[in-house]
């Protein structure tokens, strides 16, 4: 399951999240930076991956190993297979969601992707990303004054 994600500003993408089903669920996370076909890039790495397992059941936030940069108008994929799912047909969708062509998919393989907009009007598979500005570093200079306030 995929959403697509649009950034606004510099940001950095610091956690996602979904809904499981199972205690223990294993998760594989990728996250595509300006995808060329669809959800992922065929041919190119994505720009984080991790794994790791979901202990209890529920809404659950997922923080990344590490921050993944974006600029503004960076479109960014939320991809997440769950491998040991025994529930395939139990994906998590949020009605009234989202009623935007382009934006949610699903797929059995990962590398096919159908849209999901096509089988529930609007719905979206239920993947948040979160992210934090971005600001670049700064540097202070603190003064000590004396009283008659020269330095």
């Amino acid at each position: 399951m995929a959403n697509i994600f649009t950034s606004q500003y510099n940001e950095k993408l610091y956690a996602v999240s979904l809904y499981v089903y199972n205690p223990d669920t294993a998760y594989e996370l990728y996250i595509y930076k300006n995808p060329k076909n669809g959800v992922i890039s065929l041919h190119e790495l994505p720009s984080h991956n991790q794994s790791g397992t979901i202990d209890y059941p529920g809404y659950r936030t997922i923080k990344l190993t590490k921050p993944v940069k974006l600029n503004p108008n960076d479109r960014y994929s939320v991809v997440i297979n769950l491998p040991d799912t025994q529930d395939r047909n139990k994906t998590p969708i949020g009605i009234a969601y989202s009623d935007n062509p382009g934006v949610s998919y699903m797929s059995n393989d990962g590398i096919v992707w159908t849209d999901v907009v096509g089988f529930f009007q609007n719905g979206a598979v239920s993947i948040k990303a979160f992210t934090k500005l971005d600001f670049p570093e700064m540097t202070y200079l603190y003064l000590d004054t004396i009283s008659d306030g020269h330095i």
